[in-house]
């Protein structure tokens, strides 16, 4: 499938009968500095989006998926309760399948608290651990993540089979 490509699309020194090429097989535009360089034709994947993983992804046999982040974090906090101070180190997210429970909890967060209410359900990890572990990813890891619960609950869970 080949699309031409917008004016408004290109950049300014692109030319001006540049064709951008919709890959089927999710080939990408490997990582040139300047994409327009190839004769003015540009692949993109088109399994991206809403629908489909982070490239990055791995998913697992149960359903689950493995989100290796680009950028590890180390979280420390102190138990109220305890006053002991923890760390973690996370350099990947095990996310799972929301349920029709997570929903309803989801539903009925606040706003602001939308992403790091449905990471913490889909991870299991508590709310305020969760909380504190997304302010601190970078946001590439951030948005990666939130494509996988995307994938979860949108039109990509047909593709599990489950």
């Amino acid at each position: 499938m080949v699309k031409q490509a917008r004016a408004e699309d290109e950049p300014k020194h692109a030319p001006k009968d540049a064709i951008v090429e919709l890959a089927e097989d999710g080939a990408g535009a490997g990582g040139r500095a300047d994409p327009w360089a190839d004769g003015g034709v540009v692949t993109i994947r088109e399994d991206e989006g809403a629908d489909s993983l982070p490239a990055h992804a791995e998913e697992q046999e149960d359903g689950s998926v493995r989100l290796p982040l680009k950028y590890p974090r180390t979280l420390r906090w102190r138990g109220s309760a305890s006053g002991q101070t923890r760390e973690e180190h996370y350099d990947a997210l095990v996310l799972r399948r929301l349920t029709g429970a997570d929903i309803r909890k989801l539903a009925a967060a606040k706003p602001d608290d939308l992403i790091p209410t449905a990471l913490a359900l889909s991870t299991g990890m508590p709310r305020g651990v969760m909380t504190a572990l997304f302010d601190m990813l970078d946001g590439v890891d951030a948005r990666a993540a939130g494509d996988v619960v995307a994938f979860f609950t949108g039109a990509g869970q047909s593709r599990t089979g489950r």
